[in-house]
């Protein structure tokens, strides 16, 4: 998978794309169908496929910094994402398209920068200022600037939707395990270990200490078992 930064310059658009779009913080099972599809469309129409992202989420954009806790940050999304069978994940620079009427950010941006003709996106999918664009404009749009809508249903487990929001809400609670399984792969902290005081070791029970990125959403206090990996190796903690 080519991963791009912001530089449109970067993506093979000479005969169209297809493309997906999305914040897919985290990942989940749900985001997982959509990128099925787009594999799948992008397959049959042989065109290259476009996982279009952005660098900072909308929200903490809009509303402040770490107004919304990630499920992961972008080296761990950038790693999710590269496991799907896309030619091209482009994250997005938001700031610079944040004041774009749905309009003009399909025009100008998905089609006039992304060449595209097949855009892959979940029923609630919002884009342009305020989040004023759904599926039905961009379907009209379509027909206007000559695309084709794929929309793929929301992913249901029980008796609630599979959605970044459900996983947030999930880890808040400690429910890691459910959390999890609306994942598809395990929820991951990364960050450098520091030295501490080291009391853990003098009572027989080392402890390796991490300052968590305040962007990135935690579970509740409690204690968890987890696997760290460390120097290429899996150690149970």
């Amino acid at each position: 998978m080519n991963t791009v930064w912001h530089d449109y310059s970067k993506v093979d658009t000479a005969n169209g794309t297809a493309v997906a779009i999305g914040n897919f913080d985290g990942l989940h099972m749900g985001h997982r169908k959509l990128m099925d599809m787009l594999a799948k469309v992008a397959a049959e129409h042989s065109l290259p496929s476009v996982i279009y992202t952005f660098d900072k989420h909308p929200v903490n954009v809009i509303k402040g910094e770490n107004t919304l806790p990630l499920i992961a940050d972008n080296a761990y999304k950038q790693e999710l994402l590269a496991n799907c069978e896309a030619d091209t994940l482009f994250f997005e620079d938001f700031s610079s398209i944040k004041d774009l009427p749905p309009e003009d950010f399909v025009r100008d941006i998905l089609v006039g920068k992304l060449n595209m003709k097949i855009a892959v996106v979940g029923r609630h999918n919002h884009y342009g200022k305020d989040s004023k664009g759904d599926v039905k404009l961009l379907r009209e749009l379509g027909q206007e600037f000559g695309f084709v809508v794929y929309m793929i249903e929301p992913l249901y487990f029980g008796d609630f939707v599979c959605s970044s929001s459900k996983v947030r809400e999930l880890i808040a609670d400690g429910e890691i395990e459910k959390a999890n399984e609306l994942l598809g792969h395990p929820f991951k902290i990364s960050n450098v270990v520091v030295k501490e005081k080291m009391l853990g070791r003098k009572l027989g029970f080392p402890t390796a200490n991490m300052i968590p990125d305040k962007a990135l959403l935690l579970p509740k206090d409690g204690v968890y078992g987890t696997n760290t990996l460390a120097g290429g190796k899996r150690y149970p903690s």
